[in-house]
């Protein structure tokens, strides 16, 4: 799953050598560190998301309890602060207004 969060994009699989756990990883460590700190953050240089760190699954629905209580933007493209994640959020937005157009819609609605 990814997660596109005011403060990271992370990408979250279950983990295929530890049970009950999922595997959080990120193309920049600070997305992960940002929720999870410091400690625990490992690297494959290999990956094509080298920053990882492995996370209980009730941890990981903890976390995402604890995030949506503490939710307060009316609208995510404005909690986001960093040029990066924001411009990757915009990219990602403008992806799937393509794929959804007005024709799309339409004959959505129309049912």
């Amino acid at each position: 799953m990814w997660l596109f969060l005011s403060n990271g994009i992370l990408s979250v699989v279950n983990h295929r050598d530890l049970e009950d756990t999922v595997l959080v990883r990120a193309r920049v460590r600070e997305h992960i560190s940002y929720y999870f700190g410091n400690e625990g953050i490992y690297v494959d240089r290999d990956a094509d998301y080298p920053y990882r760190y492995n996370l209980q699954k009730e941890g990981f629905k903890e976390f995402l309890e604890e995030y949506v209580d503490e939710m307060e933007y009316d609208n995510f493209k404005n909690s986001v602060r960093s040029n990066d994640i924001k411009r990757t959020c915009m990219i990602v937005w403008n992806v799937i207004w393509d794929i959804f157009d007005e024709r799309v819609m339409e004959s959505v609605f129309r049912r």
